[in-house]
């Protein structure tokens, strides 16, 4: 079988390229080579995050105060008493 193929082959019968084709296939690699991505845009990226863990940050201790002193409120309320019976 692949010795029918390779008969098939040598018997195809060659051409020469265009001149054109090696400048195109030389174009065609330099757009596929990855892009450097410049150093401001990492910087924007980098400030960016710093930014939004710092608020998280800020905003969860507040909610964390917020909710430690309401928790005191809810044990307050939570305690049974008898005051509106006046006993």
């Amino acid at each position: 079988m692949e010795d029918n193929n390779m008969e098939l082959l040598k018997k195809i019968k060659r051409i020469d390229a265009p001149d054109h084709i090696y400048d195109q296939i030389v174009k065609h690699i330099e757009d596929r080579k990855i892009q450097i991505i410049p150093m401001y845009k990492i910087a924007i990226a980098v400030s960016l995050l710093l930014v939004l863990i710092a608020s998280e940050t800020i905003i969860g201790t507040k909610l964390n105060k917020v909710s430690q002193s309401s928790g005191n409120l809810e044990q307050l309320f939570m305690q049974m008493d008898n005051n509106l019976y006046n006993e």
